[in-house]
């Protein structure tokens, strides 16, 4: 089997990625994280050669640690999932929250 060189980096061309698919993208990674019923209202504000913005508003449960760390935490999970799918850092990520809701109690399962 032979080895076959690949062209260098600039000359094998480039990849466009539009702002919907950024968005649906980082949609799809904040519901996963937070609420799969929920879908967040994303917006690209930017969109470079390298990096990108992204600002969200959300409907989050109610949590039982500050919301600070909550958020900190999906945005770097989100930050980390986009630039792992579009080879691209996330320079700004903005998350709004709009509302909280009480998650429904889960019933408390006997077994007899």
């Amino acid at each position: 089997m032979s080895t076959t060189e690949l062209p260098a980096h600039a000359d094998r061309g480039t990849l466009d990625i539009t702002a919907g698919a950024i968005s649906k993208m980082a949609s799809r990674s904040i519901a996963d994280r937070s609420d799969p019923d929920m879908h967040p209202d994303v917006s690209v504000s930017s969109i470079g050669p390298e990096s990108f913005e992204v600002s969200a508003s959300l409907t989050l449960a109610y949590p039982d640690e500050p919301l600070a760390a909550v958020l900190n935490r999906l945005r770097d999970d989100v930050a980390a999932d986009l630039a792992h799918q579009t080879g691209r850092s996330v320079s700004r990520l903005d998350l709004r929250v709009d509302h909280l809701f009480l998650a429904p109690e889960r019933p408390v399962r006997r077994v007899l």
